[in-house]
């Protein structure tokens, strides 16, 4: 299934443990970054990708990278940085020195008029290029795609409901290593198989 219209993105440098600032920001070539997204090969690839959850706990609908994803569909410019920043946050907090330097991206895709998916993908390290204060652009996003190492995509609606299900990749899964296999739905996600 072919993904819907990119509406926005964003690009962030992470090195494991970094604090803030992260370097990065919004996707400024959005019709050149769509065209390499929307590639079969890429595409069905996170298609396949496990299926997973994200759970409400009992205090209410809190969960940290749920809302993130919910806030880079549907909220302002200013509340998407934010959210932006804090899935790199997440992810460096996440990261151990097992990991090396990457790009988080994250992708939102309009699927209908109410609804929209996220797409976070992680991506080898290649300097981005600043074009204005909270601008930037991806160099090589052909090449940086190919070396995909995981991706997460989760669509819904502005609802208690929306964003909940999902699916994540995670290439590093099938090395059996159990604790690269639960870095990224476990620990980053937060998701439950």
């Amino acid at each position: 299934m072919a993904l819907g219209k990119l509406t926005s993105a964003t690009a962030h440098e992470i090195t494991p443990r970094q604090s803030a600032p992260f370097r990065g920001g919004f996707i400024s070539n959005l019709a050149a970054l769509e065209k390499v997204l929307s590639r079969d090969a890429l595409v069905d690839s996170v298609r396949g990708g496990t299926p997973v959850s994200f759970d409400a706990t009992d205090e209410g609908d809190d969960h940290e990278v749920r809302l993130a994803m919910m806030t880079l569909a549907f909220g302002t410019r200013p509340a998407r940085a934010k959210a932006a920043l804090t899935l790199c946050t997440r992810l460096a907090r996440t990261m151990d020195g097992r990991s090396q330097d990457c790009v988080l991206l994250s992708s939102v895709h309009e699927t209908s008029t109410f609804a929209s998916e996220v797409i976070i993908w992680m991506l080898p390290h290649e300097p981005l290029v600043e074009k204005g204060i909270g601008r930037v652009q991806l160099g090589d996003a052909r090449g940086q795609t190919a070396g995909l190492r995981k991706a997460a995509a989760f669509k819904g609606m502005n609802t208690h409901t929306g964003f909940r299900k999902g699916v994540a990749l995670d290439r590093q899964t099938s090395t059996g290593d159990q604790r690269a296999a639960e870095f990224w739905i476990s620990r980053f996600l937060d998701g439950a198989l």
